[in-house]
C-alpha cells in the first residue's frame, strides 16, 4: 500500500470514527496485503461498533484462520452463523478449519451444510470432492468436481483433481481431457504433465510420454522420477543415448531409482 493510500485510509477513519464499514474496509485492505495483526485490530473495532453484523464477525474469524488460531476462528464462524444461518461461506470456512486440524468427519458435515444452504457454492463442492476422493468414494468425488466445474469453468484445481480421480478409475480418455484442460488454463501445473506422461506410458504412447516427461524435467530438473520415466520413454522411441542420459541422471538424483 502506498503512503498516499495509507493517508487516505487514515483520513477515512478520522472523518468517520464510529463507522464499522470504514474499519471493515481498512481491515480488508490489511488482510489482502497479509498484515493479519493489523487486520485483526480493525475488524475487532468494526465488530465492537456493529456486534450483530454477521459479515464483520466472519471477517474477524477469517483473519484468525489466516493466523492459524483455529479455536478463535471456529468460535467466530459459529457466531457468524448464529447471526446469519444462511451464510454458506461460514460453513465452508468451518469445514476448512476442521480439515486443518485433521477432523475430516466434522469438516464434511459443514461442507454438506454449505451446499445445502448455498447449492452453488463451488468451494464447498470442491472441498467435498477432495474429502470423498481421499475416503475412496471416487464416484461421489467426481460428481462434486464436475459440479464445481459447472459453476466455474475456469477452476483449475477442480480439473486437476477430476483428472486424477478419472485416472484412478482407469477412465483414461476422460482423465487426459481433464489434464489437458488443466494445462490449457494453467500451463504451470507440472503435476498434470507428469500424470499425463504416466497415462501415455501405460497406453504405450511413447512419443507423447516423452513430451510430457520432458516438460516436467524442464520445470523440475531435480525430479528423479521424471528423469527416470523420460529415460524409459526415450528408449521406447529408439533414442537410446538420450534414454541412458536420463536414466543416469535419475540414478544420480535418487539411487533408489536405479533399482526399479
Amino acid at each position: 500500500m502506498s503512503q498516499a493510500d495509507a493517508k487516505r485510509l487514515e483520513g477515512l477513519i478520522r472523518d468517520e470514527p464510529r463507522s464499522a464499514t470504514i474499519y471493515n474496509f481498512v481491515g480488508l485492505n490489511e488482510l489482502r496485503n497479509g498484515r493479519f495483526d493489523s487486520a485483526l485490530a480493525y475488524f475487532k473495532k468494526a465488530v465492537s461498533l456493529a456486534p450483530d453484523n454477521s459479515l464483520l464477525v466472519y471477517n474477524l474469524a477469517f483473519t484468525y484462520m489466516q493466523k492459524k488460531e483455529f479455536d478463535k476462528a471456529i468460535a467466530g464462524f459459529e457466531h457468524s452463523l448464529q447471526l446469519d444461518p444462511s451464510m454458506g461461506k461460514a460453513y465452508t470456512s468451518l469445514g476448512n478449519a476442521w480439515v486443518a486440524q485433521g477432523q475430516t468427519a466434522k469438516a464434511k458435515q459443514y461442507y454438506q451444510e454449505a451446499v445445502r444452504v448455498s447449492p452453488n457454492n463451488k468451494y464447498a463442492h470442491y472441498n467435498l470432492g477432495q474429502l470423498e476422493f481421499n475416503a475412496g468414494n471416487t464416484g461421489v468425488a467426481i460428481n462434486h468436481f464436475n459440479r464445481c466445474i459447472a459453476l466455474d469453468s475456469k477452476y483449475v484445481m477442480a480439473y486437476l483433481d477430476l483428472a486424477t480421480a478419472y485416472a484412478s478409475q482407469s477412465q483414461f480418455d476422460k482423465a487426459i481431457a481433464a489434464f489437458q484442460k488443466t494445462l490449457e488454463l494453467d500451463p504451470t501445473q507440472v503435476e498434470a504433465h507428469y500424470y499425463l506422461g504416466l497415462i501415455y506410458k501405460k497406453q504405450g504412447q511413447w512419443k507423447k510420454a516423452v513430451q510430457s516427461f520432458a516438460r516436467v524435467v524442464a520445470a523440475n530438473p531435480e525430479d528423479a522420477g521424471a528423469h527416470y520415466n523420460l529415460g524409459l520413454a526415450y528408449q521406447q522411441t529408439g533414442m537410446e543415448a538420450e534414454g541412458r542420459r536420463e536414466l543416469e541422471k535419475a540414478c544420480q538424483l535418487d539411487p533408489e531409482a536405479c533399482r526399479q
